[in-house]
C-alpha cells in the first residue's frame, strides 16, 4: 500500500498509479531451485544441507540424508524429492526442531519406491509441518 499512496503523492493519477504499483508475472519473485542433489551423512550433524525452495534429491545412497535450512523463514515451504535409489532420510533443521510433532531432530523418511515428495512449511522457529505425497 505504500507504493501506492508513493505514486499517487508523487502526482500520479491514482488509476495509473494502481496499474504501474501492481505487480506482474514478471516481478514475482524467482524461487531457487537445486536439480541434482546428493543426499551425505548418516545423520542430522552432516546430512546435506538444503539451499533451495524445491529440491530433487536425485542419488541417496542406503542411509543417507538431507536437512532442511534454518535460515528458511517461517511461513515458507521448501519442497524436497526423493528421486534416488533408496530411501531418504529428511532431517529438520537442528538437534531442537521437529517435524510434524515428531522427537526432536528426528528424521522423517522418504521412501524411493513411490519417489516420494515431502511439502515442509516451516511454521515456528522449531516446528515445521510437513505433507508427503507420491510423486513420479
Amino acid at each position: 500500500m505504500a507504493l501506492l499512496t508513493d505514486l499517487i503523492g508523487l502526482g500520479l493519477p491514482p488509476e495509473q498509479a494502481v496499474k504501474v504499483g501492481t505487480p506482474t508475472i514478471d516481478a514475482l519473485p524467482v524461487w531457487p531451485a537445486s536439480a541434482a542433489l546428493t543426499a551425505t551423512g548418516s545423520t542430522i550433524t552432516d546430512a546435506l544441507l538444503l539451499t533451495g525452495s524445491v529440491n530433487n534429491v536425485a542419488t541417496a545412497a542406503a542411509g543417507t540424508g538431507v536437512k532442511l535450512n534454518p535460515n528458511t523463514p517461517i511461513g515458507a515451504t521448501v519442497v524436497v524429492r526423493n528421486g534416488g535409489a533408496n530411501d531418504l532420510k529428511l532431517y529438520p533443521t537442528g538437534a531442537l526442531d521437529i517435524i510434524n510433532g515428531g522427537t526432536g531432530g528426528a528424521a522423517i523418511t522418504l521412501t524411493t519406491l513411490s519417489k516420494q515428495i515431502a511439502t515442509c512449511t516451516r511454521v515456528s522457529s522449531t516446528l515445521w509441518v510437513t505433507t508427503v505425497a507420491t510423486g513420479t
